[in-house]
């Protein structure tokens, strides 16, 4: 029923639509002559101000330099067009000498003398207390042209009140009004007077859009919120814009579309009461089913399974079939998790147990080591077992940072090398008094694959770094650790120390080179690249490599 519906509320709303279109072009052309035949008599007194104006600045143009004769002809015109306040020859320096009234006025300091000067064209003003006649007026200034170059304007003023005396038209109905606007935007003429005219305007549109929209009708607001309908023409090329502004129930507007109300209502209501009717019956059958469904699956996606079982309130039987079968895939999946997650965590527990075993033998070889150390007669002898300690101590280190970690698959190689630089510290046997040791060192994560060549060849320098820092007298010996980062994603790794007189007791010309061998073997593992710089002060070892991802070995 309602597919059968929709078609024929369709064509209704088409028809309709038609009809209220046609009916509102006529409303609007209605409207636009109304609003000319309110402004006609505005419009035929500028017209006429116009032509008079260029007239007598034709006839006064050979008389500029005699102003008491040029007085006389402008006097005599106001005495015949009684319409007119005042009518004076405004030349470029703005000193008026010719005028109805025969009497001088200085305008040059008159605020938009220069812009109208220089733009030496045609153009309106409005005056709601005139220099000359006291009177609210508007002001015609037609340009002069006398030996073929500019020369000024005829300046003619036309009281308000002639125009209000004037038949309004259709403009007399309540509410309505017709404005009358200059290029700069100022109301020149308003029906029902200037005051408040502003409040008529619409909102948002500027003289250049009114021109624009010049014969045509179209709807706004007003400064005050108020919807209204407004028609838009011009008068003398486009220097004059006239603008109707009227209430929406003008005329007639849009009343076509009341009038079509009923015609498209009874469709439409046809039509929602098929939806509702097709709503109500889909939605106990299907649809709350649906939305059961749906709740259950997105809570099972969520990873609750516990209390997950899908209950559908007097399903059909198909939608039982979907219940029983949304619920077995439920327990199976949720079973295979269980055990899945069971094994992770055995494998987890024993991969801990690994890493924490290996660390264990590997700090007994260490202590071992030690014990070795302490009774071994030759100083040689002491440096071996101690580079070997050493060396062994890193790899416990690494596999105490991998069972601490939560995911036992990155190493921390910040805290890797905070740990490094302790034990070789109190290995070699550096005075901490006298060392100073600066750390700046970036956090980041490293597989195993990386971590241990990375600490074994932390050690060498470090180990490298005590056994020859020195300092000049009267300072303290300086060893600076760095690891960062540049911005292509290369791990940098380097270690500074300063060049002096060694405070070690070691003799450093018992010098093996295995450690040496080993800082090259492991660079080449990180598949790095190792540099020196060095100068009086300061010996720096530089190791510079890309990190990986987990590379697994192969079978």
């Amino acid at each position: 029923m309602t597919l059968a519906l929709f078609p024929l509320g369709m064509i209704s709303l088409y028809q309709t639509r038609s009809v209220v279109e046609r009916a509102d072009d006529l409303a609007r052309s209605a409207l636009i002559a109304e609003t000319e035949r309110a402004v006609d008599a505005e419009r035929r007194i500028l017209l006429q101000a116009v032509g008079a104006g260029a007239g007598l600045g034709a006839a006064i143009g050979p008389l500029s330099e005699d102003p008491a004769r040029c007085s006389e002809i402008l006097s005599d015109f106001i005495v015949q067009n009684p319409h007119v306040a005042f009518v004076g020859y405004l030349p470029l320096d703005g000193f008026m000498e010719c005028s109805s009234t025969g009497d001088p006025f200085d305008f040059s300091e008159f605020p938009g003398f220069a812009t109208a000067i220089a733009s030496q064209r045609l153009n309106f003003e409005v005056n709601e207390s005139g220099a000359v006649s006291g009177q609210s007026v508007m002001i015609a200034n037609v340009p002069v042209y006398w030996a073929g170059a500019f020369s000024g304007f005829i300046s003619m003023s036309i009281p308000h009140k002639i125009v209000d005396n004037e038949p309004a038209g259709a403009a007399s109905q309540e509410d309505a009004r017709t404005l009358v606007l200059n290029r700069d935007d100022e109301i020149i003429s308003a029906s029902g007077g200037l005051d408040g005219a502003e409040r008529y305007l619409p909102v948002g549109y500027s003289l250049t859009e009114l021109r624009s929209k010049a014969g045509t009708t179209f709807r706004a607001e007003t400064v005050e919120g108020d919807p209204r309908v407004f028609a838009t023409f011009t008068v003398l090329e486009d220097e004059v814009v006239v603008l109707g502004s009227w209430p929406e129930e003008a005329l007639g507007v849009g009343q076509g579309a009341n009038q079509g109300l009923l015609t498209i209502l009874f469709p439409i209501l046809m039509w929602c009461a098929g939806i509702v009717v097709a709503f109500f019956g889909l939605h106990r059958m299907v649809i709350r089913n649906i939305h059961a469904l749906r709740d259950a699956t997105r809570r099972f996606a969520l990873g609750e399974r516990g209390r997950n079982l899908l209950t559908m309130e007097n399903p059909s039987q198909e939608f039982e079939e979907v219940q029983r079968a949304f619920n077995r895939m439920t327990r199976i999946i949720g079973d295979a998790e269980a055990r899945r997650e069971q094994d992770l965590h055995d494998k987890e527990v024993l991969l801990r147990e690994v890493h924490h075993r290996v660390k264990n033998n590997l700090q007994l070889i260490a202590s071992m080591m030690n014990m070795q150390t302490r009774t071994v007669k030759t100083a040689e002898a002491k440096r071996v077992l101690q580079g070997l300690q050493r060396r062994v101590q890193g790899l416990a280190a690494i596999h105490r940072t991998l069972y601490t970690t939560p995911d036992m698959t990155t190493v921390d190689v910040a805290s890797l090398a905070e740990e490094m630089v302790t034990e070789v510290t109190g290995l070699a046997g550096a005075s901490n008094e006298r060392l100073k040791i600066t750390r700046n060192l970036e956090p980041m994560q490293l597989y195993p694959d990386q971590a241990v060549p990375l600490s074994m060849v932390l050690s060498e320098m470090l180990t490298n770094a005590v056994k020859y820092t020195g300092s000049k007298e009267g300072q303290n010996p300086e060893i600076e650790i760095g690891l960062a980062r540049d911005p292509v994603g290369d791990v940098i790794l380097s270690v500074e120390n300063t060049k002096g007189d060694r405070f070690d007791a070691e003799d450093p010309s018992e010098n093996t080179g295995i450690g040496s061998r080993l800082m090259r073997a492991f660079v080449t593992q990180l598949e790095g690249k190792q540099d020196v710089t060095e100068d009086d002060t300061r010996y720096c070892m530089t190791v510079r490599f890309h990190p990986t991802g987990f590379a697994q070995d192969a079978a």
